[in-house]
């Protein structure tokens, strides 16, 4: 017997209400899937949902194909050489070892 996810989602929400009566439901639901159409009519609607923190999947066909989700800063960018000096690369770090070569070689003789 197959169950659907929808239908597993449901009852893993109503089961978890049960344990858990004081928790705060605000928006449990399928994925809404956004078709393209509608996505370039109410942009700036779809921008403000996300501006708050929702995710929105853009469809084709009623298969997701995209999602706007909110912009976080990555912060400070990184810069590099805090190894310098302090980590050497060995001379013959280009050279495979024989037994190394064999073993990728696929011979079992």
């Amino acid at each position: 017997m197959t169950i659907p996810a929808t239908d597993l989602l449901i009852i893993a929400v109503g089961l978890f209400h049960r344990l858990h009566p004081e928790a705060v439901w605000t928006n449990i639901s399928p994925m809404e899937i956004q078709n393209v159409h509608q996505a370039k009519t109410h942009f700036s609607r779809l921008l403000e949902r996300v501006r708050r923190g929702e995710e929105i999947v853009i469809g084709k066909a009623g298969k997701p194909v995209a999602k706007l989700v909110p912009y976080r800063d990555a912060g400070t960018p990184r810069r590099g050489g805090q190894w310098r000096g302090r980590v050497r690369i060995a001379d013959d770090f280009d050279e495979l070892p024989a037994a190394l070569t064999y073993a990728f070689s696929g011979r079992h003789d």
